[in-house]
């Protein structure tokens, strides 16, 4: 077999620089797992991820409760401020849920570190995760020694949801989901790079 057949197996990520690394699917379970407790916890903190609802008195003088939408909250000043906020819970739910997914793919990136990384990135005053910090240190090093440019990272995403939901969803399936779940990603890595920006910057 040559090096050119080994490199279209969807088990085998090659980077933009030419460095190959083997993939092996994550649990399917786990991620379910891990976005029903993002959602429950949101529900704990009582962040309004649920449509805001309006009554209706029925002809035989009960009460009926039904879903707000775009045409309901119209000129209702209590409902637009509702919806509003809705929205928002929502999207940062999804955001989170999103980056969580994301993360939890890309461990399925088999690897080796380095020791001389961490002294190289030290040497250009970037600050290294400590290895009290394993989860930080490890995305850290995946996302500046691994995935070093948004098509690495989008291209490793791709293949790992393919092996991680072979047999249980189609392939045309998972691809027609691809190009949105880019778009989250992209939204979700932007917050994520935010927020570790601004724990820097704390620190």
């Amino acid at each position: 077999m040559s090096d050119k057949d080994s490199e279209s197996f969807e088990d085998v990520l090659v980077t933009t620089a030419g460095k190959k690394f083997k993939l092996h699917p994550v649990s399917d379970t786990k991620i379910t797992l891990a976005l029903a407790g993002i959602e429950k916890r949101y529900r704990t903190n009582n962040e309004p991820i649920d449509k805001p609802q309006y009554s209706v008195v029925t002809a035989g003088g009960g009460e009926e409760w039904h879903d707000h939408d775009t045409v309901s909250i119209k000129n209702d000043a209590d409902a637009e401020t509702a919806w509003k906020k809705y929205e928002d819970a929502l999207s940062r739910l999804q955001a989170e849920q999103n980056e969580r997914k994301m993360r939890m793919l890309l461990r399925g990136i088999e690897w080796e570190e380095k020791p001389e990384w961490e002294v190289i990135q030290k040497a250009d005053e970037i600050e290294v995760p400590s290895k009290e910090e394993p989860e930080k240190r490890w995305y850290h090093f995946l996302t500046t020694e691994i995935l070093e440019t948004p098509e690495d990272f989008f291209m490793a995403v791709e293949k790992l949801t393919i092996l991680t939901y072979k047999g249980a969803v189609s392939e045309e399936a998972i691809h027609a989901g691809i190009e949105s779940f880019r778009s989250d990603l992209r939204k979700a890595s932007t917050i994520a790079a935010q927020a570790q920006t601004q724990e820097q910057m704390a620190a």
